[in-house]
């Protein structure tokens, strides 16, 4: 089932989001990317699953797709809702976990985004699996799906897993700074965001944290053929961001 931890750690994280991400040319540039696959294979109506914020929801959209969004987190869907109405585009959010999608989104599509390492944060083999079919089943004959994740095992014991640090302020101009911390173990990363942020000239501090699988792309390479899906292309070690600090797997699967 949905994972109440990670929910919580996303809504609590959802106002900050953008500012600790906030390489906008980075999330233009990968939607073309994507919306360019999406028009190879023909696709009209998309599902953002995983859609965070709403960046490549958005970006998506405004690219003549009808595009629908879900998300594990009710806060970042607020955000999402924001984003589109600022931008003029006509998405539906919905709250759902990959896993719940048969149950939560009434409709198939002809193709499918997990953008931002989604599904490494499902660590159970057995959610996995169950998140992977029901993103299969949410297909209509034909479609695809495209999962995009970062390559977070290139940092291992390099000086990459403490930074880089980021900067921003909150919505009462507050100065905030981040430092992501990666904490390895054999079969899943811990992510740590350590955000501090000076409020009547003293520095406070707190942190987020949560898992994420290694060896996604070995892990659906593995799945996606068990589940009835075709593996039809990975491009590996894809960069988007100038100051990206590490590249992406982009793995690309058909429902025949």
């Amino acid at each position: 089932m949905a994972d109440n931890y990670t929910r919580q750690v996303y809504d609590d994280w959802s106002d900050e989001y953008d500012a600790y991400l906030g390489d906008e040319q980075k999330f233009r540039t990968e939607a073309e990317f994507f919306g360019d696959l999406f028009r190879k294979a023909g696709a009209a109506t998309i599902l953002d699953c995983g859609c965070g914020t709403g960046r490549h929801a958005v970006y998506l959209a405004g690219m003549g797709f009808k595009v629908t969004g879900s998300d594990l987190s009710e806060g970042m869907l607020k955000q999402a809702r924001e984003r589109a109405c600022r931008h003029g585009v006509e998405i539906a959010f919905v709250q759902s976990a990959f896993e719940e999608l048969q149950a939560k989104v009434a409709q198939t599509f002809d193709a499918i985004l997990c953008a931002g390492s989604g599904i490494a944060h499902l660590i159970d083999d057995g959610v996995l699996r169950q998140g992977i079919e029901n993103i299969g089943l949410s297909l209509n004959p034909g479609g695809v799906v495209v999962f995009e994740n970062r390559n977070f095992d290139q940092l291992e014991n390099k000086d990459l897993v403490v930074g880089p640090l980021a900067t921003g302020k909150d919505k009462q101009g507050s100065e905030r700074l981040y430092l992501r911390v990666l904490d390895f173990s054999p079969r899943t990363l811990k992510y740590n965001l350590v955000t501090l942020d000076r409020a009547s000239g003293e520095w406070r501090f707190h942190v987020r944290s949560f898992d994420l699988r290694r060896n996604i792309t070995q892990d659906l390479e593995t799945l996606l053929p068990q589940t009835g899906l075709e593996v039809l292309d990975i491009f590996r070690g894809c960069s988007f961001g100038v100051g990206d600090h590490g590249t992406t797997d982009i793995v690309v699967a058909r429902r025949p």
